[in-house]
């Protein structure tokens, strides 16, 4: 983890939901000047989690959550998605040892959108 991660990790603690997302746009968009290597590729991922993440949590807040769409969250998480299956890609032609773990976090991402799916847009 970086202290990207950290901060925000700390901002969605303490509720502070817009400085969550200050502090994880700033990330993204450093992360768009960077070579797109598979190291690059799982940060963004990482981040991307981080906000639906933000923005889930903070549509809690309000009453009528449940089976109310958020555009931002599912959108992030659909783009988390797409990033890791070229994080996988990238693993298998480099052949690491973390494809393994690259996978897992790939079938979590699923998880999360049909979690999403279900709970927001009532797709079961």
């Amino acid at each position: 983890m970086d202290l990207r991660t950290d901060l925000a990790d700390l901002y969605i603690k303490l509720r502070a939901f817009e400085d969550a997302k200050r502090v994880l746009i700033d990330a993204l968009k450093f992360l768009k000047d960077q070579k797109g290597d598979i190291d690059t590729k799982a940060k963004n991922v990482q981040y991307l989690l981080m906000m639906s993440k933000v923005f889930l949590e903070e549509d809690t807040l309000t009453a009528d959550w449940r089976f109310k769409e958020n555009i931002e969250a599912k959108s992030a998480l659909i783009e988390a998605r797409a990033i890791q299956t070229e994080v996988l890609e990238l693993c298998r032609e480099l052949s690491t040892d973390r494809l393994d773990q690259e996978r897992f976090l790939a079938a979590e991402i699923s998880f999360k959108l049909a979690k999403y799916l279900e709970e927001r847009d009532g797709n079961l």
